[in-house]
């Protein structure tokens, strides 16, 4: 292993109910995300709008689908978890990045 970076396993120790609690709230996350994704192309569609405000609504959505699809990943990993079926490492990097 390079003295670069240096890798720690860590047991997270989150019982069922933490677990189920975590999924809870990622679920909320993502309807949020897709009420959002939704009402801004409402608005796309409802108002003739600058370009400038085009890209900032483009750039709101896009925001969204980006936090839709990381909580999608963090339940999909909760759920390998709750499962047995993930060993989680942390990596720590040095002052240049590597």
């Amino acid at each position: 292993m390079s003295f670069l970076m240096q890798k720690t396993s860590i047991k997270c120790g989150i019982d069922h109910l933490g677990y189920c609690k975590l999924l809870q709230k990622l679920n909320s996350i993502e309807s949020k995300c897709n009420r959002i994704i939704l009402e801004l192309s409402e608005v796309k569609n409802l108002v003739p709008s600058k370009p400038s405000v085009d890209r900032l609504i483009e750039s709101l959505e896009q925001s969204a689908n980006d936090l839709y699809e990381q909580s999608v990943r963090q339940r999909e990993l909760v759920e390998q978890s709750i499962a047995g079926e993930v060993t989680m490492r942390i990596v720590r990097r040095n002052e240049y990045g590597l």
